[in-house]
């Protein structure tokens, strides 16, 4: 039952956060102990800060991340990259705990908390500030044939029916190999690109040989020459399409698309019920591929709460601004 009485636990050792995702069963991968390490592994400014809130029987887990922001201060952010955070437990919590979980965190040296929420999932404590965004998500719970007859665009089955009497090659490769191949055409994608999408390319050596039922980084070669490739993450209800590359010399053959529909065919396999394309950070041209698999446009929000001090120096630089 909901409580007023609400504690934190920290620190939260990987036991304690795996056996959390086991009891409530949905959760992004982004959510895991798994995402957290190699973000904190890769950036030294970032630091695991993962708690637990106990209020009545309830417990929920936020996995959080530090991010210095200069001597002393740090912000904490669920999760960091435009990925999903939020509390994960049995019951969403009200408004009233929510309010007190986010009053313990904030703190003079921890002045703000900023948290992603899963698409779909609610959030109703009032924050200072939110950013509205969106993502593509399709459901794969009445299997990959109902998927392709009715969710996949008529021109979209042409394409990849195409591509498949040129006899394209689609496979996982975690290895050292795969990964440069897919660093390379990242770079390459990278030089025609414009909006946030990019991230650097050697956070990628983070999920050299990763467990295929967590991580499959996807690639499409064509008569030998890698031409296309994916990054997929899994829990155990989702795959998550993170991030794609492609070589355009080779665009008349469609293997973007080929290569998504095998990963929607495997995700199905696996017994994920959807698919998230993620975000297309407003890039039209991104948005119009993903359409064309017949997602669902769901919206979802960062939500920044900022402790009192630092809300009311904020809101005297405003006052002496004008």
């Amino acid at each position: 039952m909901p409580s007023s009485h609400c504690e934190v636990i920290r620190p939260v050792s990987e036991a304690e956060w795996l056996t959390h995702l086991h009891e409530v069963g949905v959760y992004s991968f982004f959510q895991t102990p798994a995402w957290c390490n190699a973000l904190c592994c890769y950036n030294p400014t970032f630091w695991n800060e993962t708690v637990i809130f106990e209020s009545g029987d309830s417990r929920f887990l936020l996995p959080l991340v530090s991010v210095q922001k200069g001597p002393g201060i740090a912000s904490l952010e669920s999760m960091p990259w435009g990925t999903y955070g939020g509390w994960i437990g049995s019951r969403i919590p009200t408004d009233e705990e929510e309010c007190s979980f986010i009053g313990l965190l904030l703190a003079v040296t921890r002045p703000q908390v900023s948290i992603i929420s899963r698409p779909g999932v609610p959030f109703p404590a009032r924050p200072e500030r939110i950013r509205e965004m969106e993502t593509h998500i399709l459901d794969l719970s009445q299997g990959f044939e109902h998927v392709w007859e009715h969710r996949f665009a008529a021109r979209n089955r042409t394409k990849i029916r195409n591509a498949a009497r040129h006899e394209l090659e689609v496979f996982i490769d975690n290895s050292v190999a795969g990964i440069e191949a897919y660093k390379g055409l990242y770079r390459l994608s990278m030089e025609r690109w414009t909006g946030d999408l990019a991230f650097d390319p050697d956070f990628l050596d983070q999920w050299i040989d990763a467990p295929p039922e967590q991580v499959s980084l996807w690639l499409c070669k064509f008569q030998g020459e890698i031409v296309a490739g994916a990054l997929l993450f899994y829990s155990p209800t989702e795959a998550h399409y993170w991030s794609g590359a492609s070589n355009l010399e080779f665009s008349r053959f469609h293997a973007n698309n080929f290569l998504v529909s095998r990963t929607i065919e495997d995700a199905v396999r696996r017994g994920c019920r959807t698919y998230n394309f993620g975000s297309s950070a407003g890039l039209e041209g991104v948005i119009q591929f993903k359409e064309q698999f017949g997602p669902e446009r769901v919206p979802y929000r960062n939500s920044v709460f900022m402790h009192s001090l630092w809300r009311a120096v904020r809101s005297l630089k405003t006052w002496l601004g004008k």
